[in-house]
């Protein structure tokens, strides 16, 4: 990283560079020097990177406008400040070098004084206007950050509004499924074992199971379920709902469900349709092991 102030001199007169080039060792300023402008062009524009440029107005072949005006259409070089030296104090040729780009003029013969007053209040300005160019690229980051952070949070709200639907949906789904699920049970209750639509039945409350069981998961998904929980003896909810499991299981593949239930109370606090989920899943995946040949499932409860 560089600690000092780079300055550029181009100038043709060779007692000029040693004269300037001693007082820039003086005031501890690093100094580069060119004695014609494409020699000064190509140490301002390759990696020299000065922080000032000090330009003879009148050279040989490339004079000091044509100089500053390349200085000025190259964006590597386009905001470093220029300086013109001349012993003319014609009024035209000091226009015409501030509209090519120079910031200042400084006459010949030198004044050390004038020379170091002038480079150093021009050095200011340069360093005030590169940290408000870094101001202003901070706060073009940052409302561009802000405007990420705005769309991110409308997408959230978004999400948000189209999870609580979803949940609403599901929530509705799942009172219709109660009512169907409850009037299978009572249908299945009042059917004769030996009925033909027995099986269709048992079919259907299948699948209205599950589809509340994939309703319930969707709603535990989006942190939308509402768990009751309740005093339970587990003995007797096993032998309330195991009979349909039964006749369902039997129905189907000749799977018969032996159980050994304790007649204790054994009290738990749990959500009675959560644990009739657990109580079909149990048998459900026991019936699916077994496969379509004959089986028992034993269930114990001790």
């Amino acid at each position: 990283m560089k600690n000092k102030q780079t300055i550029l001199i181009i100038d043709d007169n060779s007692a000029n560079l040693v004269f300037l080039g001693e007082y820039m060792k003086l005031w501890g300023f690093d100094f580069m020097v060119a004695d014609n402008g494409e020699s000064g062009l190509r140490k301002a524009g390759k990696g020299g990177d000065p922080d000032l440029i000090l330009l003879d107005v009148f050279m040989p072949v490339m004079d000091g406008f044509e100089v500053c005006r390349q200085l000025k259409s190259n964006p590597s070089t386009a905001e470093i400040p220029v300086i013109f030296l001349t012993a003319d104090n014609d009024e035209a040729d000091k226009v015409r070098g501030f509209e090519t780009g120079a910031v200042d003029y400084i006459t010949k013969p030198f004044h050390p004084k004038e020379v170091l007053a002038r480079i150093n209040r021009h050095l200011e300005l340069r360093t005030l206007q590169k940290q408000l160019e870094a101001k202003n690229a901070q706060l073009e980051n940052e409302i561009i950050e802000r405007k990420k952070l705005e769309i991110k949070n409308l997408q959230l709200q978004k999400a948000e509004s189209l999870g609580q639907m979803a949940g609403g949906i599901a929530h509705l789904f799942n009172n219709y499924l109660y009512v169907v699920t409850g009037n299978l049970e009572l249908a299945l209750d009042d059917l004769h074992e030996d009925s033909s639509v027995r099986e269709n039945l048992i079919a259907a409350m299948k699948a209205a199971r599950r589809s509340s069981d994939v309703s319930g998961a969707m709603l535990t998904y989006l942190g939308q379920s509402f768990i009751k929980t309740e005093s339970l003896d587990i003995g007797e909810f096993c032998r309330k709902h195991l009979p349909n499991l039964q006749s369902q299981s039997s129905a189907n593949s000749g799977i018969t469900i032996e159980t050994d239930l304790i007649d204790t109370e054994l009290i738990v606090s749990a959500n009675a349709n959560q644990m009739q989920q657990v109580l079909n899943h149990l048998i459900t995946n026991a019936c699916e092991s077994i496969g379509e040949n004959n089986g028992k499932i034993s269930l114990s409860l001790t």
